[in-house]
């Protein structure tokens, strides 16, 4: 095998790097700490998915591509344009109807609101709904088609039904503020091949007039219908309300007879009146009933009449049966006189008829009482002191003393009859409230009863009278008309049909092209835009790197790659694959300086010492980004190691120029010390290098053992940061073992290469072995 020439300006290795020592077996020792590990970075720092967006990678294929589906659109609409049959002429025509007065004077005149029937139904308005829905029912079709049939016999009741619309006016986007009162009656019919446009027009019109008429005629019997219904209700109401007003007035009349009520306020002054006078009487009797047994005790001492004259005397009047009698009709006499004061005056006859009756009691008692005391007051024998009187003294004193005991008995009778009156009058006094409730309230329902009533019988006859007027209730106030242009010709409809399949061809034939057009661009299965691939993986896209022309693009020949055979991952098939190279284009520099101040404050708090930068598939320019990200990183002043760590095809000694005799593997494989190979760059002073070495097919042996972690640990020590260019990640594990004890992994996308299910695959993957992916980098290629 020829050995391949380099340039004789190569890189010498490092000269800084004495601390670096052979790598020693370490099965047995435990690696030294790393600065931090995963579970220490807190979750704000750790990087965050974003969710999938699949919506505007459609929307950017449509705007894309979206041009296409005009062809489909185009072809669709002219074939049926030219197949589908042109649709006859039509004809609409229509009137509107004022269903309910504008004014309030006018909605007071209704039979509703003179009947109370509204307000009896809760009603407020017309109820539009249903009287649309009426409007259009059998019954009232079936009318209107019997009167259109009198001139057109072949039109049939469908053609009516298709071609109406009864629909209420409104005004504006509100329908229940724009709501107005009018209803609009729409009719539509197709012109007929047997005749000509003036003859459908004719029928149009005939046909409007018909529907005009029955709706005209329709308001003038719901009217008198519901005219009718008010009459019929008042009847019916009528008997009740009477009834109920003769029994209240029953019940005021045996109210009025059992407390003699006439007024309520008069009867509170007369109970008042009654309470004061009765007071004063009870008074002046109990004043002179004092005076009276005063007296008789003064008699008494001055005929010296003893204790057993005065028990003869109580005997003998007492064993008076009259005399008790006369004082029992006194009693009844005095109640009388004082229950019949309260309806009569002292001047009315029966008054003068019971004074009359009662001075003539008195007069007997008196009569009576002399009778009975004068024998036993004149007896000399039982009363000695008489005998030093003259007889004429005697005989004045004994009148006295029969005086004073009769006005004695009947002050006590009046007394008797006073006292029973002020028991009576206070329990009146008592009901008065109780009295007065019932008396006003039933004096209120009186009221209201003889209000209805007469505002029944007045209701009445005005519905009678409204019925025997034959003016319609509802108003054409838009006659039945054709809509017409400027000159008065008739506008014509053409048939919504072939409008209806024209669209539905064009919009069928758009919707198939703007499939098809989504179904190839999906099924290409790539990221054509740096945006797809941002709305597409679930990670934050971190940079763009744009297509740089100036790029050498260098070639892994078969000779490099014939150790590769041997190894069972197919990676020898990709000889002479393109593997980029380095460039200084400013914007193409700019976009990894871009880059690299994106991850240097993507965690502020824990720094990156170490990267990974891997890659879906083979070619989506992983070597390229590590190279310049590494450089970049360099000359802002880290000191960075470039590591190639695809130790199946490497590519970045191709890149920089420099040998590959001796590297990653050897020192793994051959435990070599790493100053004796790492090497420093010339793109950077701070750059250093550390090759692959040549292939082997052990990989990711060599990258899962304990010296790459030891190694890994020792040169994250020495520098600030470290880039690994991996392999590739589909099938393969490589990566994933070195990956793990790194910061995180780059995925590098390439638009318009990188297959998306690959991408999908590799993401799961890394996902189910717990690998950190910081984002993505799309590498544009076109």
């Amino acid at each position: 095998m020829e050995t391949k020439q380099y340039s004789e300006n190569k890189i010498e290795p490092a000269q800084d790097f004495e601390q670096l020592s052979p790598l020693q077996p370490v099965a047995p020792q435990l690696p030294p700490p790393l600065p931090y590990t995963d579970d220490e970075v807190d979750e704000e720092n750790a990087p965050k998915q974003k969710k999938a967006n699949i919506i505007f990678p459609l929307v950017r294929i449509l705007l894309r591509k979206g041009w296409l589906s005009l062809i489909p659109t185009i072809l669709f609409g002219g074939l049926a344009f030219k197949f589908v049959p042109s649709s006859p002429l039509g004809f609409t025509g229509s009137f509107q109807l004022l269903v309910e007065p504008l004014t309030s004077e006018g909605a007071k005149a209704e039979p509703g609101a003179l009947t109370g029937t509204n307000r009896i139904a809760g009603a407020t308005g017309l109820d539009y709904v249903t009287q649309l829905q009426i409007l259009q029912s059998p019954q009232i079709l079936e009318a209107i088609l019997k009167q259109v049939q009198t001139k057109y016999p072949d039109f049939q009741k469908f053609q009516l039904r298709q071609g109406l619309i009864v629909r209420q006016v409104v005004v504006g986007k509100n329908a229940r503020e724009g709501a107005t009162k009018l209803i609009e009656v729409v009719y539509q019919d197709t012109q007929l091949p047997t005749e000509g446009q003036e003859k459908t027009q004719e029928r149009v019109l005939f046909i409007l007039d018909a529907i005009a008429n029955k709706y005209l005629q329709y308001s003038l019997d719901e009217r008198r219908s519901r005219i009718s219904e008010g009459v019929k209700f008042i009847d019916e109401q009528l008997p009740g309300l009477e009834a109920e007003m003769n029994r209240i007035q029953n019940q005021i009349q045996e109210l009025q007879q059992k407390y003699n009520l006439t007024d309520l306020s008069v009867l509170a002054t007369e109970l008042a009146g009654q309470r004061s006078t009765l007071n004063g009487q009870l008074f002046e009797v109990n004043q002179l009933l004092a005076e009276q047994r005063t007296l008789y005790l003064n008699l008494k001492q001055s005929l010296g009449i003893t204790t057993n004259n005065e028990a003869v005397e109580e005997f003998t009047m007492l064993q008076r049966t009259r005399y008790q009698d006369l004082l029992a009709r006194l009693q009844a006499v005095e109640t009388q006189i004082s229950t019949e004061l309260v309806r009569f005056k002292e001047e009315n006859p029966v008054i003068s008829v019971l004074r009359e009756e009662q001075q003539n009691i008195l007069a007997a008692l008196r009569a009576e009482a002399q009778t009975a005391l004068g024998e036993n007051l004149t007896d000399t024998e039982n009363n000695p002191q008489l005998l030093g009187l003259p007889n004429e003294i005697r005989q004045g004193r004994i009148v006295q003393i029969v005086d004073t005991l009769t006005q004695i008995d009947i002050l006590e009778v009046r007394k008797r009859v006073l006292e029973q009156e002020q028991l009576v009058l206070q329990q009146r006094t008592r009901d008065f409230p109780e009295i007065s409730r019932r008396y006003n309230q039933l004096q209120n329902k009186l009221q209201i009863s003889n209000q209805t009533f007469y505002q029944l019988l007045d209701n009445r006859q005005k519905l009678l009278i409204e019925a025997a007027q034959k003016e319609v209730p509802w108003q054409v106030v838009s006659k039945p008309d054709l809509p017409r242009y400027p000159d008065g010709s008739v506008i014509p409809v053409y048939g919504e049909s072939r409008k209806k399949l024209l669209m539905m061809a064009a919009i069928a034939g758009l919707g198939l092209g703007l499939g098809v057009v989504l179904l190839i661009d999906i099924a290409r299965n790539i990221f054509f835009t740096p945006q797809d691939i941002d709305d597409l993986v679930p990670f934050p896209m971190l940079g763009i790197i744009p297509r740089d022309r100036g790029v050498t693009k260098l070639t892994i020949s078969s000779e490099d790659t014939s150790s590769l055979s041997l190894t069972n991952s197919g990676a020898a098939s990709d000889a002479n694959q393109p593997v980029g190279g380095y460039s200084d284009n400013p914007e193409f520099l700019e976009a990894f300086s871009l880059l690299f101040a994106k991850l240097r404050f993507l965690a502020a708090d824990f720094p990156i010492r170490s990267l990974t930068i891997a890659s879906a598939q083979v070619g989506d320019g992983k070597s390229t980004v590590a190279l310049h990200l590494a450089q970049t990183a360099a000359l802002m002043g880290q000191r960075v190691l470039l590591v190639d760590a695809n130790l199946r095809r490497p590519a970045l000694h191709q890149m920089l120029d420099i040998p590959n005799f001796k590297g990653l593997s050897d020192v793994l494989i051959n435990k070599m010390s790493p100053k004796e190979i790492i090497s420093r760059s010339p793109l950077a002073d701070n750059l250093f290098v550390l090759t692959a070495g040549a292939p082997t097919p052990v990989a990711p042996k060599l990258l899962a053992s304990p010296q790459m972690r030891y190694l890994m640990e020792e040169l994250e020590s020495m520098f600030d940061l470290i880039v690994y260019d991996t392999a590739h990640l589909l099938e393969l594990v490589d990566t994933n073992f070195l990956a793990e004890h790194t910061d995180g992994i780059l995925m590098v996308v390439a638009v318009k290469k990188t297959k998306l299910l690959a991408v999908n695959q590799v993401i799961n993957d890394l996902k189910n072995f717990n690998l950190s992916i910081l984002g993505t980098i799309a590498n544009d290629l076109r």
